[in-house]
């Protein structure tokens, strides 16, 4: 089934597939660019490279179960790899942070996932003031919202509710309405939507933790391989712009709503 669903998914995917390429290998190349501050000499570019060799693992799983058709099980993996994220780029450039990591029980994370949307949101708004940029507490407000209800997507499809397996089980539903219990991919059009929100919010993520961790790192950007590599990176936005025409007119159909 996943062959057949493969050769379906892959045309539907196309579109990103240069962006996912892209992000990936700028992921795995960064730490070894010539820098100021090298990865293996500093505990917070050390701390933060661990999340960063995670992340590019569960991106490369999501990527593969989305052409193979299992949607849920990519965000699923994709809720989790947000938090990594998060912690890359709240990471980088702060020694403090890397040792309360170090310091706690290594089964245990220090900050929530709503507090490592804030940290982040916080960030936001010290780069916008180094720029002389406006970032109001109406705008740090949006956007902790906008990148807090992106997580709270994914968690809607990783929690035990009955919406979640409801649409999942459309997979395999039949004419008269009901469904068969087995595992199947989910190739049906209308799931599509998914399957490209899933993948914008992780690629979105990775794309601001690789930033994040290179800007930490002090390129050195008189080497030739660092500018090739800043080129290759900064092209990612425009092909990431160019992919996301494929979502015209497409309609999310899991959505969620926060009160706060």
């Amino acid at each position: 089934m996943e062959d057949t669903a493969s050769i379906v998914l892959q045309e539907m995917l196309k579109p990103y597939e240069q962006v996912v390429e892209d992000l990936y290998e700028c992921g795995v190349t960064v730490a070894t660019l010539n820098s100021k501050r090298k990865v293996d000499s500093h505990e917070d570019l050390i701390v933060a490279a661990l999340f960063l060799k995670r992340c590019l693992n569960d991106f490369r799983a999501v990527w593969r179960l989305l052409n193979i058709g299992y949607t849920s099980q990519a965000a699923c993996i994709a809720a989790a790899t947000f938090e990594y994220a998060l912690m890359i780029s709240v990471v980088s450039g702060r020694v403090d942070r890397a040792r309360i990591i170090n310091e706690l029980d290594e089964t245990e994370s220090p900050w929530k996932a709503s507090e490592l949307c804030q940290m982040e949101v916080d960030a936001l708004r010290e780069e916008a003031k180094i720029n002389g940029e406006r970032f109001s507490k109406a705008d740090s407000k949006k956007a902790y919202k906008s990148l807090y209800s992106l997580y709270k997507w994914l968690c809607k499809i990783k929690h035990p509710t009955l919406l979640s397996v409801q649409y999942d089980a459309g997979a395999t539903s039949t004419r008269d309405g009901e469904y068969v219990i087995m595992a199947a991919p989910d190739i049906d059009v209308l799931d599509l939507a998914n399957k490209y929100k899933v993948l914008n919010v992780l690629i979105g993520r990775l794309h601001a933790a690789i930033r994040k961790f290179a800007f930490s790192m002090g390129l050195e950007h008189e080497d030739s391989r660092v500018t090739e590599w800043i080129d290759r990176f900064n092209s990612i936005s425009l092909a990431w712009v160019a992919a996301n025409k494929s979502l015209e007119n497409v309609q999310i159909p899991i959505r969620i709503t926060l009160n706060k």
